[in-house]
């Protein structure tokens, strides 16, 4: 029971650990093309 729980441990840091390093790079946008402000209404968008 302890290898099936360790492997399946291993198995999520090894996808979780590139996808977050992913996460923060594509987050650091240095020169945008475009910039879009929306603002969420309860019942509409605007």
């Amino acid at each position: 029971e302890i290898i099936w729980t360790l492997l399946t441990v291993i198995t999520l840091i090894f996808i979780a650990l590139p996808s977050l390093r992913l996460l923060y790079l594509l987050n650091e946008s240095v020169d945008p093309l475009i910039t879009m402000k929306t603002i969420g209404h309860q019942s509409y968008w605007s």
